[in-house]
């Protein structure tokens, strides 16, 4: 105490000097990439497990959750995969007709090779309920495999919650539905 009140000038150089240091180096580290975009929608249909159409703003998009891929339901070429209705049916009966939370990857494209806009889906049923990851509940409730062919943010949790889904047998890993198996 006796060093601060002898020398106050020097004291606030030395914490300026940390604290610029400081700022500095956090400056540096920020990520290079734009803050996500964040938008309101509405689901007005649900095609598959992965995929939704929304009302967002004064247009209609279909919409493909990043990070995830629900059994075939609707392929041109490929018949119905095992699970692909129970997929369906569950991201139906969390998001049809209920206003979401849509947000897109900064790490990756905004849509894919079939023009959906590729996003994070995210549900507040009520106010002050807890607010559902969509993405990450369809691969925790094994409803889908976790989809990292690209890079995107979740990508190491959305690996762990598929390897927690598949060790205990939940959905499409259970051994009396598909054991894993497309």
């Amino acid at each position: 105490m006796h060093f601060v009140k002898t020398f106050p000038s020097l004291v606030f150089v030395v914490l300026s000097s940390l604290t610029i240091s400081t700022l500095s180096l956090y400056a540096a580290e920020q990520p290079t990439t734009p803050p996500p975009r964040i938008q309101k929608a509405v689901v007005t249909r649900v095609v598959d497990g992965d995929t939704f159409v929304v009302k967002l703003d004064r247009t209609t998009e279909t919409v493909r959750l990043i990070g995830i891929d629900t059994p075939e339901l609707h392929h041109p070429t490929k018949k119905v995969e095992c699970f692909g209705k129970e997929a369906s049916q569950n991201l139906s009966s969390l998001l049809l007709n209920k206003a979401i939370t849509l947000m897109d990857e900064s790490l990756g494209t905004n849509r894919d090779k079939y023009g959906r806009l590729l996003r994070y889906a995210y549900l507040q049923d009520k106010p002050f309920a807890p607010v559902t990851f969509v993405n990450a509940s369809m691969i925790s409730s094994g409803y889908a495999y976790a989809y990292t062919r690209f890079d995107f943010r979740f990508k190491e949790q959305f690996k762990q919650y598929a390897l927690n889904a598949k060790a205990h047998d939940r959905g499409l890993w259970a051994k009396n539905t598909c054991n894993g198996k497309r």
